[in-house]
């Protein structure tokens, strides 16, 4: 049985790690160590005035797989002044997994592809981390996706755009690794683990609503 003092010293080691804790939390996040200031950066989307919060990431990437159940919660939680975006990260120009994830936004199935083909190529690793287009194809046809409106999306103009205008927007944004996440075309947050990288974005999202209700 723990004594009276034993009891008190537990007490005031958990409340001093619990403040510790919260001061951690609202410690002010700084330039150049907590997020890089992006001198000619942009948007992904056409936001209509809201803050716009860009993923870039990869269905290859261990890290972006683990953070993505993390993130689906949070962009819940964000407000609707703000606009979250998927932005598949475009290094190679032939990815066929970013060309899949544009058509699955235009096939309408991206709210149950996304997180499956995560599942499927780091948790259940049933799905190849070099996939064929037919493979690809097959995945989203098992979400829901109707097969030959999938290949027309895959294969059209519009996509081809996308996968363009992605290549362009992480290269403005000084993107260098998945996930990376871009505020407003304005920050690129530079945390060290992916609740770190929340507590700065959502510090930039403060300071920009602050900005947006003083701009007349």
């Amino acid at each position: 049985m723990k004594t009276l003092r034993q009891l008190f010293f537990f007490a005031a080691t958990l409340g001093a790690l619990v403040i510790a804790g919260n001061a951690w939390a609202q410690k002010a996040a700084q330039a150049g160590v907590d997020y890089q200031i992006i001198a000619h950066g942009q948007t992904f989307s056409d936001n209509r005035g809201k803050i716009e919060v860009a993923e870039v990431f990869s269905y290859r990437c261990p890290h972006c797989a683990m953070f993505q159940p993390i993130s689906d919660g949070w962009r819940k939680r964000l407000g609707d002044d703000v606009h979250y975006v998927h932005v598949p990260a475009t290094f190679d120009p032939r990815d066929m997994f970013a060309r899949a994830h544009f058509a699955a936004q235009k096939t309408g199935v991206i709210a149950s592809s996304h997180g499956a083909l995560f599942r499927a190529i780091h948790s259940e690793r049933n799905f190849p981390g070099n996939p064929s287009a037919d493979e690809l194809v097959a995945f989203h046809v098992r979400q829901g996706a109707n097969q030959a409106s999938f290949v027309a999306a895959m294969n059209s103009p519009e996509t081809a755009a996308l996968m363009q205008k992605s290549r362009e927007f992480i290269e403005a944004n000084g993107v260098m690794g998945t996930p990376t996440l871009i505020i407003n075309g304005q920050y690129r947050v530079t945390g060290r683990s992916h609740q770190d990288n929340i507590r700065i974005a959502e510090q930039l999202i403060a300071q920009l609503r602050a900005q947006h209700r003083r701009t007349p």
